[in-house]
């Protein structure tokens, strides 16, 4: 069994015979030489020599050995397995190939436009001259499962969802008060300084590891964002300039120049565009490509607090110390509306995921405006918030407003002097949930999804995950 050797079988005379398949004139069921058959050929001497073998039909024995013996290759390549043909992940019969005829081309002819027909073509894998079908009975399967996508799916209304549940806990943070952090929109690490700082950690969102520093403003950090794919990451300082740094590798693109302290900042949805604030009452558009300074917006009486871009990147609202909120489109910069109301400087300004409504807030009042319509929806108090954490005889202000991150973006999220970060309902300004900190909150970010990050005056970073329902 293991050697390989067949043993003989004797005929009734005592010969010995050759096992079927194994002799010189022998054929298997496909009707070809057996698997010795092209020793026994090429073995000429012992071929011509014998007296009883016939002669071979289709060999000439004027012809020379090496004739032959060039004949009897040639043959048996023919009679191989087929040609592979290996791309990629997938292996091709090459008897498969179906032949492209080739056609002259005129070289000063352009190339023509083909557009997709619905044929059998549209199945086919072409590779130099020549096509190979695709189509197998496994793709056929799988194309029957349709698996719809998260643009198929049915969606709900902000208004729709409400929050289930969340969890909330605390990293180590700055030595101390967290003047600046921010969420990247993957959610899986954030940014933060303190007031002290001059340059920006990047941080794990788990765990809490620093990953890197972005360090190349010469006073303190008083801002930061990230753009919408998160490549990009934009710094504002006391050293009148805002920064433009690459994410991946930590080093500065470019650097723009102002003529005072920029104090806030906000990227385009598409990334193209930055927007920045100015102690000099100018809001100024960039370009993130090229550096290059777009439009700017001068119609604040008073420094620029805060800005924010709308979801289509159509119109900014700026929140300004004069107390007035302005909303002007970024194309003309001509301004649409101006939402009076506040009492103080408004000190933040937050347009929703879905660019309906905006919210603000100075230090006593919160408020939520139509952004189409330029009215007030919503006034909330300060006073009318439960202060169950507030310290005794200390007065309690709001620090900053925003929407909550993702498909609960419908609810306001706030955070207060109190040592409290509020959870609203847009409509009636009712509480549904209370976060307590350790000490008084001054700086807040939401994620793209269920994140929202902020720190206290003690330097520690809460990180909190909202789950919807």
């Amino acid at each position: 069994m293991g050697c390989g050797v067949s043993a003989e079988k004797t005929d009734e005379k005592g010969k010995a015979t050759a096992p079927p398949g194994r002799g010189r004139g022998a054929k298997n069921e496909a009707g070809t030489g057996g698997d010795n058959w092209r020793e026994k050929q090429l073995d000429e001497e012992s071929y011509y020599s014998s007296d009883e073998e016939p002669a071979r039909p289709g060999l000439d024995r004027n012809r020379t050995k090496s004739e032959h013996r060039l004949d009897i290759l040639a043959k048996e390549r023919n009679e191989e397995e087929p040609a592979i043909f290996l791309w990629g992940d997938f292996v091709v019969d090459v008897n498969q190939i179906e032949k492209k005829p080739h056609v002259k081309k005129n070289p000063r002819q352009p190339p023509r436009i083909r557009h997709a027909k619905a044929s059998l073509q549209d199945s086919m894998f072409h590779f130099g001259d020549f096509a190979v079908s695709m189509i197998n009975d496994e793709e056929d399967a799988f194309n029957e499962l349709k698996i719809p996508n998260d643009d198929q799916r049915p969606k709900k209304n902000l208004e729709e969802y409400h929050i289930r549940s969340y969890s909330k806990y605390s990293l180590i943070g700055h030595s101390a008060r967290v003047k600046c952090i921010c969420v990247s929109p993957s959610e899986s690490f954030f940014i933060s300084c303190s007031n002290e700082d001059a340059s920006m950690t990047m941080c794990n969102i788990e765990t809490g590891k620093e990953i890197m520093s972005f360090m190349g403003h010469d006073d303190t950090i008083i801002s930061a964002c990230f753009s919408n794919d998160a490549k990009y990451l934009a710094t504002t300082s006391r050293d009148n300039t805002m920064i433009l740094w690459d994410v991946t590798t930590g080093k500065q693109t470019l650097t723009f120049e102002h003529e005072k302290v920029v104090i806030c900042c906000c990227f385009s949805r598409d990334s193209k565009l930055l927007v920045s604030g100015c102690q000099d009452k100018v809001c100024r558009i960039w370009e993130t490509k090229k550096g290059r300074e777009q439009n700017s917006f001068m119609e604040h009486d008073g420094i620029i607090i805060s800005v924010s871009f709308s979801p289509d990147g159509s119109h900014i609202v700026s929140a300004s110390a004069d107390k007035t909120l302005r909303i002007w489109k970024t194309s003309d910069v001509s301004a649409q509306h101006t939402l009076r109301g506040h009492t103080g400087i408004v000190l933040s300004c937050a347009y929703r995921s879905d660019g309906k409504f905006i919210v603000s807030n100075d230090e006593r009042i919160l408020k939520v405006w139509d952004a189409v319509r330029g009215t007030c929806s919503l006034s909330l108090s300060v006073d009318e918030v439960p202060r169950p954490n507030t310290q005794p005889g200390k007065k309690q202000t709001w620090t900053l407003s925003n929407y909550c991150p993702g498909r609960l973006g419908y609810y306001i999220i706030a955070a207060c002097n109190s040592r409290t970060v509020h959870v609203f309902h847009p409509k009636d300004g009712n509480e549904v949930l209370a976060l307590y900190c350790k000490a008084p909150v001054y700086c807040l970010s939401c994620g793209s999804h269920s994140k929202v990050a902020f720190g206290d005056s003690f330097g520690n970073v809460f990180i909190v995950t909202l789950a919807a329902g």
